[in-house]
Formats: structure tokens, sequence, C-alpha cells
């Protein structure tokens, strides 16, 4: 089961498993049973889900991190060097 996590993980992060024909070689070598092999073929999402045990639809959620608000001494700091330098 952790090969296919793995594999998931791996494929969901790495931008050249957008080629098919790279995640498809991969896939090949992975030690897994072959109707689940097979459904990621097929792209059959309801085999994978059920032999991972979920009830649920498969999802990833990327929020991107919140930028950090400067600081006050930050803040001080660019206002002298505003004045310096007129």
């Amino acid at each position: 089961m952790s090969q296919i996590i793995q594999f998931l993980e791996k494929i969901g992060s790495d931008s050249n498993f957008s080629d098919e024909q790279i995640w498809l070689k991969q896939l090949k070598n992975l030690d897994l049973p072959e109707n689940l092999r097979q459904a990621f073929i097929d792209k059959n999402q309801y085999v994978i889900e059920c032999f991972l045990g979920t009830d649920t639809n498969l999802m990833c959620v990327m929020i991107p991190a919140e930028e950090e608000q400067p600081t006050r001494e930050e803040d001080d700091e660019k206002e002298e060097m505003v004045q310096r330098a007129s």
C-alpha cells in the first residue's frame, strides 16, 4: 500500500508526470496487483478508491501560504532609507 501512496504523491508533485508515458513507465516498475495497475491505466477512480479503502473521492488541495506582514521595525527602516535618499 505504501508504494501506491508514494506513487500518488510523486505524480501529484512532479510536473514531469504530466506526460502519461512517464507515469505509465513508473507504474510498470511498481509491485502492484494487476487489477490496480489496470485501474490506473484505465483511469478508473472507483477501483483505486476501493483498493485504498476510501469512501469518498480522493482530493488534493493546495493552499498558498500567506505572505508575512512587515513588522513595525521593517516599516521604520524603510522610512529611514527613503528619508536618507531624499
